[in-house]
């Protein structure tokens, strides 16, 4: 939400609340069936898996502070990736961070 529409402009936050896709007063986001993407928060996902018989084994950010760093992130050297690379491991599961990624990862299993 922050970087797409409110930094990049690739949609409008007004007309999406008047289309009654995003909620005025929490931002809770709602899909339609001709979106071709889904905006989700990680409530809606767990709504949806209760009705499954599966555990979380991991729910991480996947992209994370890359986005905000992503120039800076081609000129690194091979030792400076590699450290980035080993912070990105070891905060992507935190949960108070894991919200300011663009793409997430949820992994389940049945039982």
């Amino acid at each position: 939400m922050l970087e797409a529409a409110f930094k990049n402009k690739k949609f409008d936050v007004s007309n999406c609340i008047k289309l009654g896709k995003i909620n005025p007063n929490n931002f809770e986001t709602f899909s339609k069936a001709e979106d071709i993407f889904e905006l989700v928060r990680k409530e809606d996902i767990d709504n949806l898996m209760k009705n499954f018989k599966v555990e979380r084994l991991h729910y991480l950010a996947t992209d994370l502070l890359a986005k905000f760093i992503k120039e800076s992130l081609d000129e690194m050297t091979e030792e400076e990736f590699k450290l980035f690379m080993k912070y990105h491991l070891f905060i992507c599961e935190r949960q108070d961070m894991v919200g300011l990624s663009h793409h997430t990862l949820d992994i389940f299993r049945k039982v």
